[in-house]
């Protein structure tokens, strides 16, 4: 009963490691759209300054 007991302990601390890992690559990947975002509409700015458009 006690390797029961500890092989489930066991799989509740893998499971949760890999659902926080997978977390912080979620945040990541969000955080690099609204880089690229954010650089793009810089970016954008830029081009209609240097051509004069508004």
């Amino acid at each position: 009963m006690k390797h029961k007991l500890i092989n489930a302990a066991a799989f509740c601390i893998v499971l949760s490691t890999v659902y926080l890992a997978a977390k912080e690559v979620w945040f990541f990947v969000e955080y690099r759209q609204v880089q690229a975002q954010l650089h793009d509409e810089k970016t954008g700015a830029a081009i209609r300054d240097v051509l004069g458009e508004k």
